[in-house]
């Protein structure tokens, strides 16, 4: 698994890496989760999964955008990918585009735009990268705009790292922050908010799909994924850059 020495652990309770036999062996419809092995995934159609060794190993959902929704990984509600119980929460990712989505908002990795947490793109795939969550009742988002890194913010065909990352203190302030290959998008620091982490109902989790109380087979990306991790913790920038260049060689930086 491609941990290296010096990617962050402090917090880490999802890792799947296609270049792992740890978490993934060539088809196998399970994903495993060596941070939490209790809490695995499943692939959900593996007949129109591709699975490839390059780049040191990713799973390909690339699917014909005006006919399939494309295939996803898809895990149980847990307050680990919620982050409910910690307040805090970071999903990371490696991707590669290959062709615009079907729906508008092509998920990345999701417990629910509306409800909790999500990595999105917006204009089908080739728009803003968005990063959600929901304090209160209140959805709060953070982008990668096409003004600060181009049209569109992910190209096809070449590996990006993406990062989100949240921190409620409970009472009254959140941070909030999205990445691209190390470099800030858009941040809150100790931003105004009340109420609840969550609106309290339970959400599945998944990559490249939309979910709601379970995963629905719409609304995912159009490409490759190469490794994701959850974290319940927040990551400063310099936590961001370390675990960006543990892995940037594998995908051609």
């Amino acid at each position: 698994m491609y941990t290296g020495p010096h990617l962050i652990t402090d917090g880490l309770v999802l890792a799947a890496d296609a270049g792992s036999l740890r978490s993934y062996v060539s088809g196998s419809s399970t994903v495993n989760n060596p941070a939490t092995p209790s809490y695995i995934g499943s692939l959900d159609n593996l007949d129109n999964t591709t699975f490839s060794r390059n780049n040191g190993g990713f799973w390909d959902f690339t699917h014909d955008p005006t006919t399939d929704e494309g295939q996803f990984i898809t895990y149980q509600p847990s307050d680990l990918t919620q982050g409910d119980v910690a307040r805090a929460i970071t999903y990371e990712c490696w991707v590669n585009r290959q062709d615009v989505s079907l729906d508008s908002n092509a998920r990345v990795m999701s417990s629910d735009i509306s409800d909790y947490n999500a990595i999105y793109i917006n204009s089908n795939g080739t728009g803003n990268v968005i990063f959600s969550i929901n304090i209160g009742g209140s959805t709060k988002n953070r982008n990668l705009t096409t003004t600060k890194f181009g049209s569109p913010v992910i190209p096809t065909n070449q590996w990006f790292h993406l990062l989100g990352t949240a921190t409620y203190n409970g009472t009254d302030t959140y941070s909030q922050a999205i990445y691209r290959n190390g470099v800030l998008g858009q941040e809150t620091v100790d931003g105004s908010i009340s109420g609840t982490w969550g609106d309290g109902t339970t959400r599945a989790f998944a990559i490249f799909c939309n979910v709601e109380n379970e995963a629905k087979p719409r609304d995912g990306f159009n490409g490759q994924m190469g490794c994701f991790r959850v974290y319940n913790k927040f990551f400063t920038q310099a936590e961001v850059l370390q675990n960006f260049n543990a892995q940037k060689s594998r995908f051609g930086y």
